[in-house]
């Protein structure tokens, strides 16, 4: 299933706080795909309760504390709840790497 959030665009029907969830069925003789499209609220999706990485290399968690501190003042997510969604994350040291940049 992938999920992506949908900001609002122009004649796509959306607006701001939905996302389109899509699930792919297989055919009844299995070589074809079916895509259904779903709309689900924001408000609505639940973080994956599993973890891809059981913890994190120490420079990668020092990185994540350096950029947190820069964004405290409008991101006010706990430190241990962003590291369990980066632990989440399917390659995190790309992600701390895109984060990092943010001034």
């Amino acid at each position: 299933m992938l999920i992506y959030p949908r900001g609002p665009r122009k004649n796509d029907g959306l607006r701001g706080g939905l996302v389109r969830r899509f699930s792919f069925a297989r055919l009844t003789d299995g070589t074809q795909m079916k895509r259904k499209l779903q709309r689900v609220k924001i408000g609505d999706l639940k973080p994956n309760p599993t973890f891809r990485h059981e913890t994190l290399l120490a420079p990668l968690i020092e990185r994540i504390k350096n950029f947190m501190a820069i964004l405290t003042e409008v991101f006010d997510t706990p430190l241990q709840e962003v590291i369990d969604n980066f632990r989440r994350d399917a390659n995190p040291e790309r992600e701390v790497e895109v984060r990092s940049r943010i001034r």
